[in-house]
């Protein structure tokens, strides 16, 4: 797992926290299975990126918007 993946992981962390959301919230929001959230938190596994797309429909932002804040912090 690079850098890229960990800060990725981080920012979904951060944006929870923003929304007061957890994971469970997440899940039901983005449609993806609490497992795999779970288990990307845990183990910090990679997000395809169809998942990834669809946390960030869930955080209302886009997948570019998303990978932008990325760099922007690299």
């Amino acid at each position: 797992m690079d850098d890229l993946d960990l800060n990725a992981l981080a920012r979904i962390e951060g944006m929870l926290k923003a929304r007061g959301w957890s994971l469970p919230e997440l899940s039901r929001r983005s449609g993806i299975s609490l497992s795999t959230l779970r288990s990307s938190r845990k183990r910090g596994s990679r997000l395809c990126l169809s998942s990834l797309k669809c946390i960030c429909g869930a955080f209302g932002i886009t997948l570019s918007e998303f990978v932008a804040e990325l760099e922007k912090g690299e």
